[in-house]
């Protein structure tokens, strides 16, 4: 059994238990120096919530008051008290030792006229009036471990409210201890009548005066509403007509443009879902708004396919745009990335607190961009603070074009010569329309040669032309190695910062589409054309494209955000990792492209396609034991995460990698999942499924391979998956959810 303090690290005893000059303190009183009101207040152990909202002495109305927690003895017994508070739980609630539960009532009209700070009682068996069943909490704190991080993160950085059945008054919520408000920028539906959609420019100025901060965010349809079905389901044209309308609702409102739109998937989705539809609706709101602004609403499982699928933006601090709620997340935070964690969900059947008498839905802010219009983005939209690469632009300008006649612009394509030119003698090719070839660019040893403007299609692609801007790298052949390539990374940036420019110029998305292609908007090269559009044979710009670099130089100009010094930054703000290792400066991975650096207690990996990430030492064994980045893995793309058993105690962790995971339960050694078991795994629940925690790696089995679990295994071959429960001596199959 664990326990947690109740205020996180950096609190202070304001006022201990005993004696005082008004009597008797049953209880004891915390606090943090500089102010108390509006931190989050954590349960101390687990238990069942009896008590929540206004209490004498402790103020009100709803929600302002008290927490009352009972503790089963399972749990460690007793119940505790927390006091001047503004709950964030209901009657009735199971909470986990160190979930939030409430926060410090800044307000003394309302906490019962004291400075803001937290009461805290703990009660020998229930609840119990002063006398000597109320016992000092401070001996039974004593080996107490501060707030985990999954629900401590630094402390959220304050809560913001989302609401939409009508305008609630800002001076209210602002004196509710809430800094911000997630403001939808959609309609109603038919047949509903939402006060609160859309936004209003005259309500945003009431939020502004009243000093909250502002974000946006998109939910129109509803499932199973046959006028207005969820929004996911409408496919790309969908998400390019839902992002455009949510554009210019956000900007009429005051809005700054460009900024953040969260588009919400406000049910529980399957992978197939995502994979079928979910994902394209996505990539049309990136070609509508960009990808750089375009952010999710849903569970912890689709905002990491969103991540994984590149279909959401990054935040300077190398967050994405990931807004998740506990619903159908197992009720906790599962994604890292997130910059909002929607802890409270207003129900019929648990209504959120009251304000201005609504009931409300309630956020953790996790990052100090979490999307808020306040911040000025202008620098993202041009001024980049990533440095331009450095090139001579010469004016080639020729006549070997043609008309797009309106035509969308959707993709800029590389291209190779398959000669030895430089860019000008390229370009002066080129510019003889008897050749019937031209590009919009040639490139070649810091040079650029504009050849064709690209108000007009060059003559690169056959039927795509018109649809497409292209760029030759001048004395390149589709046979050159991947260090040949690499040879000319200046000339690969210099065609990713352009590639960056006329996506925004022309509003078509900056993903980097790299082999297996997939049809969409974005950037990618002649054999794209070929396989996905079924125009032409060509395959250029060849297999051995350093595809990963290219596209961290995309992402680097796309973003505004340097990669350099990433490992640095993220170390600065992992405390857990300790002091550096060995000399200063970062290693190389063996692919020349990665840095990775060590720490006492762990290591830093960093791509350009995935950021820096650690890697603690009770994973990075395994890790090691796999062959690292060049391994099955891969580059790690997410921070690891400590995971808890259901009575909230730490359990074991997790790190998620490119091509799959590592597992470890406290105890044990780590074990990596992926592929197909890994996806039959997760749909069974992960480690809290029928199957449990992972016992070995994967085995090799006749044409397949399996997986041994702590309840049973998972059979895979090129045909099936099959995943089976062990016990009373048989194996029982288990249904697959898909």
């Amino acid at each position: 059994m664990i326990r947690y303090w109740p205020l996180a690290r950096g609190r202070i005893l304001t006022s201990p238990f005993g004696p005082r000059d008004s009597g008797f303190h049953w209880g004891i009183d915390l606090g943090r120096r500089g102010g108390s009101g509006g931190l989050p207040v954590y349960a101390a152990q687990a238990g069942m919530v009896v008590f929540a909202g206004p209490a004498s002495g402790f103020g009100g109305p709803d929600p302002a008051g008290w927490v009352v927690v009972d503790h089963p003895a399972e749990d460690g017994g007793g119940t505790t008290v927390y006091g001047h508070v503004i709950r964030e739980v209901t009657v009735g609630d199971r909470v986990r030792a160190g979930q939030r539960i409430a926060r410090i009532n800044p307000d003394p009209t309302s906490n019962g006229g004291v400075a803001p700070h937290v009461h805290v009682e703990w009660h020998r068996l229930f609840w119990a009036p002063p006398g000597p069943d109320r016992l000092d909490p401070l001996p039974l704190l004593a080996e107490a471990a501060d707030p985990p991080p999954a629900t401590n993160g630094g402390s959220p950085m304050g809560t913001a409210v989302d609401f939409a059945a009508r305008l609630i008054d800002p001076q209210a919520i602002r004196a509710a201890g809430h800094s911000a408000v997630l403001v939808y920028v959609s309609p109603s539906r038919p047949g509903a009548s939402f006060g609160a959609k859309p936004v209003t420019r005259a309500y945003v100025d009431k939020l502004k005066a009243a000093g909250l901060d502002i974000v946006s965010i998109w939910q129109y349809g509803k499932p199973g509403n046959p006028q207005a079905p969820s929004d996911w389901t409408t496919g790309e044209d969908g998400g390019r007509r839902m992002g455009r309308q949510a554009r210019q609702i956000h900007i009429a409102a005051g809005g700054p443009d460009p900024c953040p739109i969260f588009f919400a998937v406000d049910e529980d989705i399957s992978l197939r879902d995502w994979n079928d539809r979910a994902v394209d609706f996505f990539r049309g709101v990136n070609d509508a708004i960009g990808w750089e602004w375009t952010g999710i609403y849903g569970s912890s499982r689709v905002c990491a396919w969103a991540i994984e699928d590149g279909v959401i933006g990054r935040t300077p601090e190398g967050r994405s745009w990931a807004w998740q709620t506990r619903a159908w997340s197992g009720n906790r935070l599962d994604t890292p990335e997130a910059v909002l964690y929607q802890r409270v969900i207003d129900t019929p059947s648990e209504p959120g607190p009251l304000i201005d008498g609504s009931s409300v839905d309630v956020n953790d802010i996790l990052a100090a961009d979490f999307g808020q219009w306040s911040i000025d983005r202008a620098a993202a939209r041009g001024e980049h603070t990533v440095k331009p690469p450095e090139f001579t632009e010469l004016d080639r300008m020729g006549n070997s074009r043609s008309e797009r006649w309106g035509t969308r612009v959707t993709n800029f394509l590389l291209h190779t010569q398959e000669g030895n030119s430089s860019a000008e003698s390229l370009a002066n090719y080129l510019n003889n329309p008897a050749n019937g070839v031209s590009y919009h660019y040639t490139v070649r040893d810091g040079i650029v040669c504009d050849v064709v403007d690209t108000d007009y299609a060059s003559w690169s692609v056959l039927d795509a032309n018109s649809r497409t801007i292209n760029l030759c790298f001048a004395g390149s052949r589709a046979s050159w190695s991947r260090d040949e390539w690499l040879a000319i990374e200046n000339d690969l940036r210099i065609a990713a910062w352009l590639a960056v420019q006329d996506a925004r110029k022309y509003g078509f998305a900056t993903d980097v589409i790299a082999p297996p292609y997939t049809e969409r908007d974005g950037i990618s090269d002649h054999k794209y054309v070929t396989e996905c559009l079924g125009i032409g044979n060509h395959t250029d710009v060849g297999p051995n494209f350093p595809w990963d670099v290219f596209a961290g130089r995309v992402q680097e100009f796309a973003s505004g955000v340097p990669a350099a010094g990433a490992i640095g930054e993220k170390a600065a703000v992992t405390p857990w990792l300790g002091p550096r290792v060995g000399a200063d400066g970062e290693m190389k991975t063996a692919d020349g492209v990665g840095r990775f650096v060590q720490f006492t207690n762990g290591y830093v990996y960093w791509h350009p396609s995935t950021g820096a990430h650690p890697i603690p030492g009770s994973l990075f064994d395994k890790y090691a034991e796999t062959g690292w980045e060049a391994g099955p893995l891969g580059y790690p793309v997410t921070d690891h995460t400590v995971l808890h058993d259901p009575n909230g105690a730490e359990w074991g962790e997790v790190q998620g990698f490119q091509y799959g995971a590592l597992y470890r339960r406290d105890g044990r050694p780590a074990h990596v999942v992926h592929g197909e078991i890994r996806e039959r795994w997760n749909r069974s629940g992960f480690e809290n499924g029928p199957l449990g925690w992972p016992t070995s790696d994967e085995i090799p089995f006749d044409t397949g391979a399996y997986q041994e679990f702590d309840k049973g295994r998972i059979y895979w071959t090129p045909k099936q998956t099959l995943a089976l429960r062990t016990g009373g001596g048989s194996d029982e199959p288990l249904s697959d959810p898909r």
